[in-house]
């Protein structure tokens, strides 16, 4: 298959972009017990992803009951709070956004060491902001790449689309409404794709999903796939990098605004096609991309 190529305009050349999203997702297990900092220490680095839309709100949520905090500035005194109740094992899930809505988040805690197998790191951001700020998304990598590290991530990977509930569905793996209308045949089945991934989540650990823009593997994904310089050498897709201890790193194309372009679910399929030695068994029909 012919590698996508960039297409040369810078981001503030673009004059119009298709509406939607990018979604990170990273599966992980990391006890923040035994670095209650570290919270701190990730919020900060949220911080750098957008230079215009920096976090400003944050929400805790506890493990022991439905009790959560109102929404509340991003601070010290809030932060030192969390991280009091990381220590007592109590804090489960944290959200964090922008007041436009355009940039957020969210991170589970306590289910890294409690009953669910997997954890995960979850940040949207709009397609909007991707196109007015220049290297957001080269930062977003990054900063995926050192949280990767930082957790001993499992799996992970980068969603796009043409609107925020498909790429939102895709990073859960929960179905999404219809608000009423009858479901068309492609959303029954992407719906019914979603809660495979959901009950199979514990198998990433050696299984990945399906092809996405950027895909974050593990070293036995890696082994599967017949290793990191066959990866490297055989995969369709413009970018293989390695990740610490055996994983790899494969991006689609130079930018996840290409999901506009007629071609891109052959791309993605191709992909796939690459993955199959990996992918997890019995997975139903895939839906690769969103009708615009």
């Amino acid at each position: 298959m012919e590698r996508l190529s960039n297409t040369n305009k810078t981001v503030k050349q673009i004059c119009s972009h298709p509406p939607g999203a990018v979604g990170l997702e990273i599966y992980y297990r990391y006890d923040f017990r035994k670095d209650p900092y570290f919270l701190k220490k990730l919020l900060l680095n949220v911080q750098t992803i957008s230079a215009t839309h920096p976090v400003k709100k944050i929400q805790g949520m506890y493990a022991e009951t439905a009790r959560c905090t109102k929404s509340l500035g991003f601070n010290q005194g809030t932060i030192e709070n969390m991280e009091k109740e990381i220590v007592k094992g109590t804090f489960s899930n944290l959200i964090f956004s922008h007041e436009s809505g355009i940039f957020d988040g969210g991170i589970h805690i306590y289910d890294a060491v409690g009953t669910n197998p997997l954890a995960s790191l979850s940040i949207m951001i709009s397609n909007e902001l991707i196109v007015v700020e220049e290297n957001l998304m080269g930062r977003l990598i990054e900063f995926a790449k050192r949280f990767w590290e930082s957790v001993g991530g499992i799996y992970g990977f980068i969603a796009v689309g043409p609107s925020w509930n498909f790429v939102t569905s895709e990073c859960s793996a929960i179905g999404y409404g219809t608000f009423g209308k009858e479901p068309t045949p492609e959303e029954i089945q992407h719906n019914s794709e979603l809660g495979f991934y959901k009950r199979r989540q514990d198998l990433q650990t050696d299984f990945l999903r399906k092809a996405y823009w950027a895909n974050f593997l593990n070293r036995t994904h890696v082994e599967k796939l017949g290793g990191f310089d066959f990866i490297k050498s055989k995969a369709p897709c413009l970018k293989v990098e390695e990740l610490p201890e055996g994983g790899a790193y494969l991006q689609l194309t130079e930018s996840p605004l290409d999901f506009s372009r007629s071609d891109f679910p052959e791309h993605l399929k191709t992909l796939d096609d690459f993955f199959q030695p990996a992918i997890l068994p019995g997975r139903p029909p895939v839906v690769f991309g969103q009708a615009q």
